[in-house]
């Protein structure tokens, strides 16, 4: 399953803060959440895989 590079300095995609915390794993794909702005996204942004409903296909 192809998942976003957060090991290196993880960042929000939405205002670049850079403390973010695991918010839940729906459908075995890993979702975050922004302390900043809090706002929630996938581990797959800025993949084509992000708003995908089945990655198998």
């Amino acid at each position: 399953m192809p998942e976003a590079n957060f090991t290196i300095k993880p960042q929000c995609p939405h205002c670049h803060a850079c403390h973010i915390k695991r918010h839940g794993k729906p459908n075995g794909r890993q979702r975050y959440r922004c302390h900043a702005c809090h706002k929630t996204f996938m581990s797959t942004i800025n993949t084509p895989f992000y708003r995908m409903r089945f990655l198998e296909k």
